[in-house]
C-alpha cells in the first residue's frame, strides 16, 4: 500500500508540473526572435508586421496596431494572414479595408492564437483590399507577435 501512494503522490507532482506555464522570455530572446522573423519568398507577400507585447499592454482599438495602405491605392486580393507570437497565447485583431477613403468598408476578425514553432494561418479571401491593419493584445506573458499578409 505503501509503493501504492507514493506512485500517485509523484504522478500528482508530474501532473502539477506539466500544467505549469513555460517561462517567460527575456528581453534578449524577444529581440532575437523579432529578427528572425523572415517573410516567406515569392509574389504573393503583400505586407508584413511585427511587435513587442506584453500582458500591461491596453486592449487594442480601431486606431492602434500597425495599418498600411497598398501601393498607390491599388486594391490587392488578401488570402490569408500567417500569425505567429512568442509567449503564451495572443489575441489578434485583423482588419481589412476595402474601397476608398469616400466609401470605403472595413472587416475585422479576432483570434486567439497559441504561440508556438509554426504560425497559424488565418484565411480571409477578401478582394479589392485597400489597407490592412493588424493588432495584438491579451497576451499571457511578454513576448512579439508578427504577422504576414500573403494574396496578390
Amino acid at each position: 500500500m505503501r509503493s501504492v501512494v507514493r506512485v500517485g503522490v509523484v504522478a500528482l507532482v508530474l501532473g502539477v508540473a506539466a500544467c505549469t506555464a513555460p517561462a517567460e522570455a527575456s528581453d534578449a530572446e524577444v529581440t532575437e526572435w523579432m529578427g528572425a522573423r523572415e517573410e516567406p519568398a515569392g509574389d504573393d507577400v503583400i505586407g508584413a508586421a511585427t511587435a513587442r507585447i506584453s500582458p500591461d499592454d491596453p486592449v487594442t482599438t480601431a486606431e492602434s496596431g500597425i495599418t498600411t495602405s497598398t501601393e498607390d491605392g491599388v486594391a490587392v486580393h488578401v488570402e490569408r494572414v500567417l500569425l505567429s507570437c512568442l509567449g503564451g497565447t495572443v489575441d489578434f485583431t485583423v482588419e481589412t479595408t476595402t474601397g476608398t477613403h469616400e466609401a470605403s468598408t472595413s472587416t475585422a476578425t479576432r483570434v486567439e492564437v497559441p504561440c508556438g514553432e509554426e504560425p497559424v494561418t488565418l484565411d480571409l479571401d477578401v478582394a479589392e483590399v485597400t489597407g490592412f491593419r493588424v493588432d495584438a493584445d491579451h497576451a499571457d506573458q511578454a513576448g512579439a507577435w508578427h504577422a504576414v499578409f500573403l494574396g496578390g
